[in-house]
């Protein structure tokens, strides 16, 4: 509990891509990518690698823009029981990045990232039953780890039926909208929780303008932007929008340069960016851009380095 310092996710030096699958079944890479915003017409150029390779492990960055986090992800060559070690990446150094500590609950995939000056939070996820495909088995909770100390997690509260929303964050809570219940059906509603005050998360008057999980999520002071996707085999290009000041539906606003799943994704303060993507039955190099104020449809703008998708990212501003 306490005091809230807002913050508006987005970097203003780079893009980070982190690990992903990169070509066969469980080919997990443990590379990070740098992809400048000022030159994001190019290829994107190597910058280290992380503590252990992850799969599905998302990402999040610190207020400064000066270190990237990871907290989760399928971690080898098989269906797993997930990762709970929390990574940390100096954006400005070629240093590798270094487990800082451990969240509670370790998760395969289907977790949320938030965020807001102070600390970075976790929500929902999933993980398999050891070394074996399934079953699966959903959490439910809401972690947080503080920047300023990053060796552990506290659980604050819980929320229902999130897995795959992709997190957002506004000044004061972080959203999750859509994401798949604990029968994998997707979902219409839009959940927030508060920043200020540890609690669980609460369902808004809001909704989806259909029931579908997300691919990836960009956000600026007032708005969500989000990559939607129904299932692997039911793809659609389309980006919505839903308001973090209004409790309002959601409406459709711009499109992807193609469908896919898998995106890694991550934003500067004025564009959101889709880094690779699995369509056409193998993993993607893409290196895609909207703008927010224009919400213009997505334009290719550059390539990364290896083809990969279930990748994380961070912003940079170093």
């Amino acid at each position: 509990t306490g005091n809230v310092v807002p913050y508006y996710p987005g970097g203003t030096v780079a893009s980070y891509q982190w690990s992903g699958q990169t070509g066969g079944q469980f080919n997990i890479s443990p590379s990070i990518e740098r992809i400048p915003y000022a030159s994001e017409n190019g290829t994107a150029t190597g910058a280290s690698t992380l503590f252990a390779g992850k799969f599905w492990g998302g990402g999040a960055d610190d207020a400064s823009g000066a270190n990237g986090y990871m907290m989760f992800g399928m971690t080898k060559a098989s269906y797993d029981a997930g990762s709970s070690q929390i990574q940390k990446y100096a954006h400005a150094s070629s240093t590798s990045a270094v487990q800082t500590g451990n969240i509670n609950t370790s998760r395969t995939g289907g977790g949320n990232y938030h965020q807001d000056e102070i600390n970075m939070y976790l929500s929902a996820g999933y993980k398999y039953a050891s070394n074996s495909s399934g079953p699966l088995i959903h959490i439910s909770d809401i972690e947080k780890v503080s920047f300023a100390s990053p060796s552990s997690a506290s659980v604050i509260g819980t929320i229902d039926a999130a897995n795959n929303a992709k997190g957002s964050s506004s000044g004061t809570h972080g959203y999750c909208a859509g994401g798949t219940n604990t029968s994998s059906v997707n979902q219409t509603a839009i959940k927030r929780f508060s920043f200020a005050s540890d609690g669980d998360a609460v369902t808004m008057t809001a909704v989806l303008t259909r029931a579908e999980a997300s691919s990836a999520a960009w956000m600026d002071s007032a708005n969500c932007w989000r990559a939607d996707y129904a299932t692997a085999a039911n793809l659609t290009n389309g980006i919505s929008k839903y308001s973090h000041s209004s409790d309002t539906d959601a409406v459709g606003a711009s499109d992807l340069t193609v469908s896919g799943y898998g995106m890694g994704w991550s934003q500067s303060e004025t564009k959101g960016y889709w880094l690779g993507a699995h369509f056409s039955g193998s993993a993607g190099n893409r290196v895609s851009a909207f703008t927010f104020a224009s919400e213009s449809d997505q334009a290719l703008v550059g390539t990364l380095q290896i083809n990969r998708y279930g990748a994380g990212g961070s912003n940079g501003s170093a």
